[in-house]
């Protein structure tokens, strides 16, 4: 059985009337009286003093600021500085603005976390430098006098070749720096870097650098440092190498055909006489024209479609043949090459490969698109086919092994 949900009403106020008949309203209760106890005087501790409240709250500039900041990342601004400087031997002092300001988007790629004059700063306040100093009221670097000048060492010397992993960091210049800094600080600061996106890059240093010491040096995992020296000396090994492999496969094949033409002029000994090479020789003795193959069974087909197929090409002379009444179309093989406008069509019957050239000739068809299998009836550039006879016949048919045919 159905129960209707019952529904809470209010029960309304009472009219002001009856407000005056209504009952007194509850006194608030009496608190209970509390009577303190006595205690002895000795133990009576001394009032202590309420402690000063300026000393306890920190205002904005006591907080103390939380470096959450990378070791990698602060790496990355120091190297970007000295490299600010290098740049421009003659400035003494920059906003930290500046090494913002740059066309290459991909110079700070993959820095973390986003390079802003805020980043920048605390990074440059919590990372100290002989090289320069940073001032944070006015936001700007000083260089300084310990600064280095100008490298005296020769840049073939100073340079270091660098395979980075992985290899897309090769193509993000401050994100390297900041990998690389902590394993090549003996030779800081950095002046100058050369990134590419094949996976390696090349790194200036203020100092020369032997691959004696960069063997020394524990580089970071998947990383190959190579001086110039021993990279310029394994580039001209490699390149031997890769000429030294070109000769020696020319030499084999020079020898394999050597080898070749040898067991010919064997072969054709025990046969028969080698003929005079002054005499010419007559027509008839030619082995490509007296050999055994049919005749009368290629046609070349011409103005066909440039994006056509096999199939289309097939379809295409079956319809003709339909038009012409011939059912049973025998076609063996289509010799075509994409992007070609002629074909070659080995026939199994020669009546159809002549039914076939007369039928274009009075059928006048088009092809208008590579899936036609159709064709346009047009007075102009239409499929064309013609007989392939004599030498060209024969060395076709060269092609083609004897049990193929």
């Amino acid at each position: 059985m159905f129960v209707p949900r019952q529904i809470k009403r209010k029960r309304p106020l009472p009219s002001k009337e009856f407000a005056e008949n209504a009952p007194p309203a509850k006194e608030a209760p009496v608190p209970d009286v509390v009577y303190e106890i006595p205690i002895h005087p000795s133990r009576k501790e001394p009032l202590k003093e309420a402690p000063d409240v300026t000393h306890t709250i920190k205002t904005a500039t006591q907080k103390t600021e939380k470096n959450d900041l990378s070791q990698v990342f602060q790496d990355t601004v120091l190297s970007a500085v000295e490299l600010q400087f290098m740049k421009n031997p003659d400035q003494d002092n920059f906003h930290i603005s500046t090494l913002l300001l740059d066309d290459d988007e991909q110079k700070w790629a993959s820095v973390k976390p986003a390079p802003t004059q805020k980043t920048l700063s605390a990074a440059l306040k919590a990372s100290k430098s002989s090289f320069f100093s940073f001032d944070e009221n006015t936001f700007h670097v000083h260089r300084n006098e310990a600064f280095p000048s100008r490298p005296t060492a020769s840049m073939f010397d100073r340079i270091v070749y660098v395979e980075s992993f992985p290899a897309t960091m090769s193509a993000k210049p401050m994100h390297l720096l900041g990998v690389l800094r902590p394993v090549m600080r003996q030779w800081l600061p950095f002046t100058k870097l050369i990134s590419t996106p094949e996976g390696y890059a090349f790194v200036e240093c203020w100092k020369s650098v032997t691959q004696e010491q960069l063997n020394h040096v524990q580089a970071p995992s998947g990383f190959t440092l190579l001086s110039r020296a021993e990279w310029t000396l394994r580039e001209e090994m490699y390149i031997d190498c890769i000429v030294g492999d070109s000769k020696r496969a020319t030499q084999r094949l020079q020898q394999s055909q050597a080898r070749r033409n040898q067991g010919a002029l064997v072969r054709n000994s025990n046969l028969s006489p080698s003929p005079d090479p002054t005499k010419p020789s007559p027509h008839h003795e030619n082995p490509s024209l007296d050999s055994n193959y049919p005749k009368g069974l290629l046609t070349r087909l011409c103005n066909l479609h440039p994006l056509t197929t096999k199939s289309n090409i097939q379809a295409f002379l079956v319809h003709l043949m339909k038009q012409a009444k011939q059912d049973n179309v025998c076609i063996q093989y289509i010799d075509y090459r994409k992007d070609e406008v002629e074909a070659i069509v080995r026939w199994k019957y020669a009546d159809q490969a002549s039914l076939c050239i007369s039928e274009l000739k009075r059928q006048k068809r088009k092809m208008s698109a590579a899936d036609d299998v159709v064709g346009i009836r047009t007075a102009s550039e239409f499929v064309d086919a013609e007989l392939i006879a004599g030498s060209e016949e024969a060395s076709y048919w060269q092609l083609i092994p004897p049990k193929r045919r």
